[in-house]
């Protein structure tokens, strides 16, 4: 089993439902402990090729975007578990409030009672008085998650204030702040022997949506950036939006990365593309809890 997270915090607001509260994170880690063998990503290959599958339920514990809170507040509880984990950073926004955090701000500042209409492209995105924030925000997420990152920006800006500027950044240990961390924090958490770092592409776009040109610079740009950062190499990849076909495998592949996990819930098993791995994805659930879901997958 692959799990994916996105946030150790406990936030006042969590549009997208990214976050476990850290006391909660800590049970899971402790059922993680457990009921599963703790393996690192890199290992999942070797795995797949073997030709016995591995005894006991083996897990692996992954963290998509690279959220400042993780190592502020995750890779304690992680080194006080003595569980690995791989985390997938976003080289083009290292520092920074990433695009899908400011565009739920600045539809929470519309007045839902008012329609509205914005230029995206070359077409006007409309919306009636009435939609609701979370339908609204799901419509525009898949309509700019293509565009470049001036692009996102620009139209963020003109559909309401976000209260953050893309640019902002700042190494605070503030545990509610939806900031990704900074390329020292970064190079920090890889310091740790337990922290394998990957990529998560460069700004975090829908791949499948994007041309060739802009694809490599998503892939093996991001690669060549994170590895410059960090002097290491960075062998594992995770598809933005868990988005791919054959194409983005293909690209994914010819960058160097060994491993790459999608959003698809499912289990690994053997016989898997390695570039192309399911992760289940655990629920803010109390300790308790979260064994009984775990456990139906291990079902």
């Amino acid at each position: 089993m692959i799990l994916g997270y996105h946030r150790v915090a406990a936030p006042n607001s969590d549009p997208f439902g990214l976050c476990v509260r850290p006391e909660r994170f800590r049970e899971h880690l402790d059922v993680i402990r457990r009921v599963t063998e703790p393996v690192r990503l890199r290992s999942v290959p070797d795995a797949l090729r073997a030709e016995r599958t591995p005894r006991g339920h083996v897990a692996v514990v992954t963290f998509d975007d690279g959220y400042a809170d993780v190592m502020w507040t995750g890779l304690p509880l992680l080194e006080e578990a003595a569980i690995p984990a791989t985390v997938f950073a976003i080289s083009g926004a290292l520092g920074s409030i990433p695009w899908w955090d400011r565009l739920a701000a600045s539809v929470r500042s519309l007045d839902p009672g008012i329609g509205g209409s914005i230029p995206i492209g070359d077409r006007t995105f409309r919306w009636r008085a009435g939609t609701s924030g979370d339908r609204l925000l799901d419509r525009l997420i898949d309509r700019i998650a293509p565009l470049s990152a001036e692009s996102r920006d620009e139209i963020i800006d003109r559909i309401g204030p976000s209260g953050h500027s893309p640019a902002e950044s700042g190494e605070t240990r503030g545990a509610e702040e939806s900031r990704l961390m900074t390329a020292s924090e970064l190079r920090r958490l890889a310091d740790s022997s337990l922290i394998d770092v990957g990529a998560h592409s460069s700004t975090h776009p829908i791949l499948t949506r994007v041309d060739p040109v802009r694809l490599r610079a998503e892939t093996l740009g991001c690669r060549r950036s994170l590895e410059t950062i960090l002097e290491r190499p960075v062998m594992h990849f995770a598809y933005p939006h868990g988005r791919q076909n054959r194409r983005v495998r293909r690209a994914v592949d010819s960058a160097g990365f060994e491993v790459a996990c999608t959003s698809l819930q499912d289990v690994v098993r053997r016989g898997d593309d390695p570039v192309a791995l399911p992760r289940i994805w655990p629920p803010n659930l109390p300790g308790p809890a979260f064994e009984s879901w775990l456990r139906t997958w291990i079902g």
